[in-house]
């Protein structure tokens, strides 16, 4: 539910998010998704999973770039 809730807020923010490929992302690293977020929750400081998923934007932002390259 909260991934709902991140793509939402980030789609309203800037039109590109619905553009990139980011829950694809988050699918294919899953597990380093939940362990982020785990610490995170464990030390009670969302550092972490904001880095992670800042990667996870880096990612998506590239291939996408590297999608809509191959097209032209």
């Amino acid at each position: 539910m909260g991934g709902l809730w991140q793509t939402l807020i980030l789609r309203q923010w800037r039109q590109t998010f619905s553009y990139l490929p980011i829950e694809e992302i988050i699918r294919s690293k899953q597990s380093d998704y939940y362990a982020s977020l785990s610490e995170s929750d464990r030390c009670t400081e969302s550092t972490l999973f904001i880095e992670f998923m800042l990667i996870v934007i880096l990612e998506a932002l590239k291939k996408y770039y590297l999608t809509e390259k191959g097209r032209r």
